[in-house]
């Protein structure tokens, strides 16, 4: 039993340290490339020649997330394996020992998911595929996801759907999915306690939906805003933060990226210490 204990605490040091790098060599690949164009100081070079850097970038970061995707979803299987008792019950210490792994490894394949949804965008090949879609069966389903994290941290969702909210549109869910789980996974980061709230009402003046995520977490200081949905800012707004870890930034690039392609846009209001709400209105579709 207690050689089991030490590779369980082994493999869960393993992950944090794998996700900590990974999470340095975006960072690091981004910043280096935003230093590479200013370098060349010059606005009139070729457009493509700015571009390469980028995209062989991009390449890079999405062969390593693919690499990556199979090995992670093995260790998620077995994880969920041991959770469910399949060999043997566990003790109170080594459930909890398997539920940090599995919010450590649930965050890394997230951030995978998010550098593979963000190469997939800069190169083009996220195209909008419209399907009618149910706003509240996926708002369940996004919250579903974050149980274990909700767990750990000692935090409660409200969903709060207004009897109004169209039962089926047109649009593609998948973005809003990707959207949805980015703004909930900020909210559950950055609240040491409290609620969070997911908001969503029919969109007013036409046909879509309003969603909304509300956290009563440590809030965005006011001069922060305007900048908040470039790669990288959101580490950089709450870098004092460090009890709350840390990330690549790519998640809210992405939900502008993912709400602007459906036609829709995402505002955001906050404060320092009181939390902070982001609303995004989506119309529905036309496109098939």
């Amino acid at each position: 039993m207690g050689d089991q204990a030490k590779t369980r605490e082994e493999l869960l040091k393993e992950l944090t340290a794998l996700r900590a790098r990974l999470n340095k060599m975006v960072i690091a690949k981004r910043l280096a490339v935003k230093k590479r164009v200013r370098a060349k100081g010059n606005a009139n070079l070729p457009r493509r020649r700015e571009r390469n850097p980028t995209r062989a970038q991009n390449q890079l970061l999405s062969y390593i997330a693919h690499e990556l995707k199979t090995p992670l979803n093995s260790l998620l299987g077995f994880i969920q394996l041991l959770r469910n008792g399949t060999y043997g019950v566990l003790s109170p210490e080594q459930s909890q020992a398997i539920m940090r792994m599995h919010v450590d490894l649930l965050e890394f394949i997230h951030l995978v998911d998010n550098i593979l949804d963000f190469s997939r965008i800069d190169s083009g090949k996220m195209p909008v595929q419209v399907v009618e879609t149910n706003p509240r069966d996926l708002v369940e389903r996004v919250s579903m996801l974050f149980e274990p994290f909700l767990r750990e941290r000692g935090l409660q969702v409200e969903q709060r759907i207004d009897p109004d909210c169209p039962a089926m549109f047109m649009t593609d869910p998948l973005k809003i999915k990707s959207a949805l789980i980015n703004l909930l996974g900020n909210a559950i980061k950055f609240t040491p306690r409290g609620t969070i709230r997911i908001g969503l009402c029919s969109l007013p003046g036409q046909r879509g939906i309003r969603l909304s995520v509300s956290d009563t977490g440590i809030g965005i200081a006011p001069q922060e805003l305007s900048h908040l949905f470039e790669g990288n800012q959101r580490e950089a707004v709450r870098e004092s933060a460090a009890p709350y870890g840390t990330g690549t930034g790519l998640g809210l690039a992405i939900v502008k990226k993912m709400v602007s392609a459906l036609g829709g846009t995402v505002r955001v209001e906050s404060g320092l210490g009181v939390g902070t709400t982001f609303t995004v209105d989506i119309p529905e579709s036309s496109c098939s």
